[in-house]
């Protein structure tokens, strides 16, 4: 008889208390995917801001031993970046990243380092929303 009572005390959870988790876990959600896309997008921009970073160099060598900025990223023994992030393109004094997949707020967008040629200081310019900007970019690229 003893076995038979504990089957009838025994509880398990209520319809309350599930639907309590279950408005937890989507509060939760409704937090943590808007901070994993920006945490993607900085880091997307992150990238071809350390992919333009790295190409600086070899344009100013080609520039110095050439005399002219390098028509595209085989003259200058540049390597391209993956084509499943973005593309590249060399033109006459700059050099821009499009990303091409990506979070909404960075799909489609460029980001262009332009090199001065009479003081061969490079500026850095983007397309990025001015929201966006101010959250993803680097301060010394805002422009």
């Amino acid at each position: 008889m003893k076995g038979i009572n504990q089957i009838k005390n025994a509880k398990g959870f209520t319809l309350i208390e599930l639907l309590i988790v279950v408005a937890i876990i989507g509060i939760l959600a409704a937090i943590a995917i808007p901070q994993y896309q920006s945490y993607v997008a900085k880091s997307d921009v992150g990238a071809v801001i350390q992919t333009l970073d790295a190409m600086k160099t070899p344009i100013d060598h080609y520039v110095m031993t050439e005399g002219t900025f390098p028509a595209n990223a085989a003259a200058a023994n540049l390597t391209t970046p993956p084509a499943a992030t973005g593309t590249l393109a060399i033109n006459a004094a700059s050099i821009a990243f499009t990303i091409t997949k990506g979070t909404p707020s960075t799909k489609g967008k460029t980001i262009t380092y332009a090199r001065n040629p009479a003081t061969g200081a490079w500026t850095c310019t983007s397309d990025l929303d001015a929201t966006d900007k101010t959250k993803l970019m680097p301060t010394h690229c805002q422009g």
